[in-house]
């Protein structure tokens, strides 16, 4: 039989712990995730409207830029 130290044994404890605890916060997404999926497909396709999407099109990607020294390169609205 292989003695170890008391060390050793409050490590394994706390990474026990410590791994139990990872486990169920990724099981309570996981469930959430599931409860999400279950929300979309509980409302049948017909009752969804239709969204309002803008009449004109829009750019893929949006760029904004920033104003340093703001009083004297943009007006007071």
């Amino acid at each position: 039989m292989v003695r170890h130290s008391p060390m050793y044994s409050g490590f394994l404890n706390l990474f026990t712990v410590v791994h139990f605890m990872s486990m169920a916060g990724l099981s309570a997404y996981g469930l959430h995730r599931l409860w999400m999926i279950w929300c979309r497909f509980r409302i049948p396709p017909a009752s969804i409207k239709e969204s309002n999407l803008p009449l004109f099109p829009v750019p893929g990607v949006t760029v904004q830029i920033p104003l340093y020294q703001r009083r004297p390169t943009s007006p007071k609205t």
